[in-house]
């Protein structure tokens, strides 16, 4: 019983870190391929932002806002590209500080068309990043 003790423990701690990490957003890279052509980034919050940038790590790509006042967006349209999971990071600042969220993922739809173009949503709030999503046709709201 007493050597039985430690292995429980061990197998008990062993469960308890890696099921956080079972419930982690990730992208199939082997899914149907899902072209995206805008950015928007919404603010949903009461006050306005300013200095919005969203940099994409892995290619060191920068997109940026000077400012987006609120309940309204700023955009970029490129060509379309292939979504490849790759994390963001999204920063901005209103009138009281600065903030940021790092490994920001947009949640890819349960089913898309793969010949059809999305428009990846991020909506800021008060709070911080609201949500981060695909949508199809975003002739803005």
């Amino acid at each position: 019983m007493i050597a039985t003790i430690p292995y429980r423990i061990f197998s008990r701690s062993i469960i308890c870190l890696l099921l956080p990490l079972t419930g982690c957003a990730t992208y199939d890279s082997d899914a149907p391929k899902l072209l995206f052509d805008e950015i928007i980034i919404y603010n949903r919050s009461l006050r306005d932002i300013a200095k919005v940038e969203m940099h994409v790590e892995k290619f060191n790509q920068v997109f940026a806002c000077s400012r987006v006042v609120t309940k309204t967006i700023c955009s970029n349209a490129f060509s379309p590209r292939t979504y490849e999971g790759n994390a963001i990071t999204i920063s901005w600042a209103d009138a009281e500080s600065t903030h940021s969220k790092a490994d920001l993922m947009v949640d890819v739809p349960d089913s898309y068309a793969t010949y059809i173009n999305y428009t990846a949503i991020i909506e800021i709030d008060k709070d911080g990043v609201y949500s981060a999503y695909f949508r199809e046709n975003a002739s803005w709201m």
